[in-house]
């Protein structure tokens, strides 16, 4: 039950086990998300099913979080973090060439410092032209979008690579826990949930919100069209 609103959702169940419970959540869940209802916490007794890892791993690791907005900067965010330095040191950044790395980069704060330092280190310091920062700028945006995709991917078991696998076809965007169970073949979301955990806690995805996951590096999904993860 709410305890706000007041919904409750039932069922007569054969027994208290702890994969029935697990199940049972779940299914409560999808009403609550259904009536457009948010759980953010779950009380029960402490019956051993409730305390069992089948059903803490059914409640995912999302119930550990505060969620906060955590996201790639904006376009905006992106040029002030390569004009503000540059014209402290009396360099300023062609409009084309500064759009160009907002692209490359993808907001992603490494990629932005690592376009931007090279662009910086090998441009005339009065500008930074779009054609040099786009044959500068770009093998070292690749070299290290590739690298950083290629160190998440080896250090990912078989298993975290089936998740990362069925994500990528989200794209760039945040991938729905219940749609990637769905390609993967499970039934219920627990049946993922020790590989989910696994590469939140290794810094390969992440949570942006209840019931999302998105990839931490850019490109990701795109690396994984690729190359095909086996």
């Amino acid at each position: 039950m709410d305890d706000h609103s007041r919904f409750a959702y039932t069922e007569i169940l054969e027994d208290e086990k702890k994969e029935t419970a697990a199940g049972f959540w779940e299914r409560a869940n999808d009403a609550f998300k259904a009536a457009g209802i948010t759980v953010k916490r779950v009380l029960t007794d402490n019956g051993s099913c409730y305390r069992s890892h089948a059903f803490r791993d059914a409640l995912g690791p999302e119930r550990l979080y505060d969620y906060r907005t955590l996201d790639l900067l904006n376009d905006d965010e992106t040029k002030d973090a390569l004009v503000q330095p540059a014209e402290q040191r009396d360099v300023h950044w062609d409009l084309s060439a500064l759009e160009l790395i907002v692209h490359m980069s993808g907001g992603y704060p490494y990629f932005v410092q690592a376009c931007g330092k090279h662009a910086g280190m090998c441009v005339p310091r009065t500008a930074a032209s779009r054609s040099r920062t786009q044959k500068l700028a770009q093998p070292k945006h690749a070299r290290r979008s590739t690298a950083g995709c290629t160190s998440h991917a080896e250090r990912a078991t078989p298993a975290q690579r089936e998740v990362m696998k069925a994500m990528a076809e989200d794209g760039g965007g945040p991938s729905a826990i219940q749609d990637f169970v769905t390609r993967t073949g499970k039934s219920r979301t627990s049946d993922l949930s020790v590989s989910r955990r696994v590469l939140i806690k290794n810094g390969h995805i992440y949570a942006p919100d209840r019931g999302f996951v998105a990839f931490t590096v850019p490109g990701m999904a795109d690396f994984i069209h690729r190359k095909v993860l086996d």
